[in-house]
């Protein structure tokens, strides 16, 4: 499965938000642009929200920008 999600940095909270569009989602991160943090902290929310493990979740589009493209394997939605 594919999925888009925009990217908001430096929130107090993260949080992982459904989109109308489907399979779209924005994302609101605490974790700064530094170090891959960022792209860290999507996969780990991805992995909860989907229930599947962090491995199972690639950057397709995106890895430096807002707008990421993701592939997410064997989830259930």
């Amino acid at each position: 499965m594919e999925i888009k999600v925009e990217v908001k940095l430096d929130k107090n909270k993260s949080a992982l938000i459904s989109s109308k569009e489907p399979y779209s989602f924005e994302a609101r991160l605490k974790a700064k642009a530094k170090h891959n943090m960022a792209n860290d902290e999507l996969i780990f929310l991805l992995a909860k929200e989907f229930q599947v493990e962090q491995k199972s979740i690639k950057i397709v589009k995106g890895q430096k920008s807002t707008h990421k493209l993701l592939e997410i394997k064997n989830a259930d939605r």
